[in-house]
């Protein structure tokens, strides 16, 4: 093209033709945009993995997640660093060797929890981890999630609490990466409320300890602020306080918040009124259909305080509260403490039978195993016969005056 402008040059002038001009100033005008083209050439080519497209560039800069490319015309592209598998060209930018390095570890330990392989893949995310500046970016939000599926395929809720609630603030923030990398495998967030079954706010004292100081130290003190992990440290260690949810909470913040108002509640009119609200904002969350772990929290929260009350018809609805919350959650870790503590508020409460029968069923499984008897106290007669169709079922709406019948 460059040899046929130039032969231009020399070229006696042609008489013009309106659809072709022949000036020579239009020549030496052309010719910049010739040379900006060709400089404007592919100098950075980035090889991705999986097969896809090799991306070409005339420029390119690292960034904390990956390496940004600028073509043509400004245009940019973008890839991951565990995305990336080689980077070449004649302007590669400097420092670009750990970032892949980085890349090449996340991508090996990704595909390993993707194959169930938890135990390698959950050393590899935490070197990952351990090496991000800034862990507010797609690749801290994809190692965040990794960790969080390890730590709750080995069953440890305490480990998970951190990047759980990592994962759950950049999804609450909208800085989560659009695609995960992990969409082939079951969701662990409620998509509403973005908690998991599998973590929830009621742990063995011990477990709960460890839990809150974990939330604690990640909210930077330890007493007052009304942040998500505040509250949901000040439920772990059964200590609720009267905070207001900030203007505009979430609405996972609303119900922790109405979590705690319940616990606090004196009467059975308030617990009445703020069961129902946080109902509807379960129900409002579902679509309709309140979740069922949020109800077993409700019910947790519910049995807690009504078992500490000094009325033996409190104290049997909050056994009835704790029996709902073993229920619906069945062989989990908050069903076996439901049953564990509805046990041992019988023991309390003088109703020895009850809990020997509640400490069976803790060996058993089964509300089966409650045997017949003509002796039994009117609470056993509930937990045979209506427990197990009606707690199992309903909408955990309890008439706390016990004026109903199930």
């Amino acid at each position: 093209m460059i040899e046929h402008a130039v032969r231009m040059m020399f070229q006696i002038p042609q008489p013009m033709r309106p659809d072709r001009p022949t000036s020579l100033a239009f020549v030496f005008l052309a010719l910049p945009g010739v040379f900006c083209v060709s400089a404007a050439r592919a100098d950075v080519r980035v090889e991705l993995r999986g097969g896809a497209s090799t991306l070409e560039a005339a420029s390119a800069s690292v960034e904390e997640s990956g390496i940004r490319l600028k073509g043509v015309g400004g245009i940019e592209q973008f890839a991951r660093w565990d995305e990336v598998r080689a980077v070449t060209g004649s302007t590669v930018p400097a420092g670009i060797d750990a970032g892949l390095q980085l890349g090449e570890t996340l991508w090996r330990a990704r595909t390993r929890v993707v194959r169930g392989d938890y135990e390698f893949a959950e050393p590899l995310l935490r070197e990952v981890w351990s090496s991000l500046r800034n862990p507010q970016c797609d690749l801290g939000y994809i190692t965040a999630e990794g960790l969080l599926r390890c730590a709750l395929a080995r069953g440890d809720s305490v480990s998970a609490l951190e990047p759980w609630m990592h994962v759950a603030a950049m999804k609450a923030g909208q800085h989560a990466p659009a695609d995960s990398v992990f969409a082939s495998l079951p969701p662990m967030l409620d998509p509403a409320t973005l908690f998991s079954s599998e973590i929830t706010p009621f742990a063995t004292s011990e477990t709960a300890a460890r839990a809150a100081q974990v939330l604690e130290v990640r909210a930077g003190h330890s007493t007052g602020g009304s942040s998500m992990d505040e509250r949901f440290a000040r439920l772990l260690r059964n200590a609720p306080k009267h905070v207001e949810p900030r203007a505009g909470a979430s609405v996972a913040e609303q119900l922790l918040a109405t979590l705690e108002e319940l616990a606090l509640a004196q009467s059975d009119r308030d617990r009445a009124r703020l069961a129902e609200g946080f109902l509807a904002l379960a129900r409002n969350a579902g679509g309709g259909e309140a979740p069922r772990f949020l109800l077993a929290w409700k019910s947790m929260v519910l049995g807690r305080a009504l078992v500490g009350s000094a009325s033996a018809e409190s104290q049997e609805m909050g056994v009835l509260e704790l029996l709902s919350a073993a229920v619906i959650e069945g062989e989990t870790a908050l069903g076996r403490l439901a049953l564990r503590e509805a046990a041992s508020a019988c023991r309390a409460r003088g109703d020895v039978k009850s809990a020997q029968l509640l400490e069976r069923l803790m060996q058993d499984d089964a509300l089966d195993a409650i045997e017949s008897d003509a002796a039994r106290t009117p609470l056993q007669t509930t937990m045979k016969d209506t427990a197990p169709r009606v707690i199992a079922t309903r909408d955990a709406e309890i008439d706390l005056k016990g004026n109903e019948t199930p």
